[in-house]
């Protein structure tokens, strides 16, 4: 994973954000690329491209236009309005992007 906050879709998800699938990750996170393919591979399993992922390093101190939560978990992903902190399960992630996907964040 490279230390940057990419960039967002210029377009509005139905939910007023930029973007439905942001993973806040660090420059000492131990297990923010595993969450990072984890969140790959279950988006996947969907259909759905790993382009949707927005990154977010949150101790490159690069400024970025993305409304950051009071992160206090590296990684901590964020699908549409749940947040996951730690290594997320497989199960739990599945059932975020679940949730997203019948809110219409993402067409398939």
């Amino acid at each position: 994973m490279e230390s940057t906050c990419t960039e967002y879709p210029e377009e509005i998800t139905t939910c007023g954000r930029n973007g439905c699938v942001v993973i806040y990750t660090g420059d000492n996170c131990a297990f923010c690329d595993t969450a990072f393919e984890t969140l790959k591979d279950v988006l996947s399993d969907f259909g759905l491209s790993s382009s949707v992922i927005s990154e977010v390093n949150v101790t490159s101190g690069i400024q970025c236009a993305c409304d950051i939560p009071g992160i206090v978990t590296l990684p901590t992903i964020r699908v549409c309005d749940q947040l996951i902190t730690g290594l997320p399960q497989i199960d739990e992630a599945r059932s975020s992007i679940m949730h997203a996907i019948l809110k219409g964040c993402f067409p398939i």
